[in-house]
């Protein structure tokens, strides 16, 4: 059986389609989630709160180092928040989801 070849004509271009233009939410998302361990640093942020070590736990195979800039990013992005206590004498920081954490907030402040 062969295929018959029609042009189709359309207003929509191929760059609307394949979504190469510099303001596309799905690639700018993409940036953002697609680097590795991303996804599953927010999966577990989402069971809560965590600090730096036990995101290392959590996670095998992830280094301190990419762990620390996948934090920082997401953290740029506002994905998480990141709270320092200074306890003890170097401080810890722990890691939250931020729509958990403005949930918190808006609890306790009522």
């Amino acid at each position: 059986m062969k295929a018959k070849n029609k042009s189709l004509k359309s207003n929509v271009r191929i760059t609307d389609i394949l979504c190469l233009s510099n303001s596309c939410p799905i690639q700018f998302v993409l940036g953002i989630l697609g680097s590795k361990w991303s996804v599953l640093i927010l999966r577990e942020l989402l069971s809560g709160d965590r600090r730096t070590h036990e995101l290392l736990e959590a996670l095998p195979g992830i280094s301190s180092k990419t762990l620390a800039l996948r934090l920082r990013e997401l953290e740029k992005y506002g994905l998480l928040d990141r709270q320092v206590l200074s306890r003890s004498a170097s401080p810890c920081r722990i890691f939250s989801d931020r729509e958990r954490s403005k949930g918190a907030a808006s609890n306790n402040s009522s």
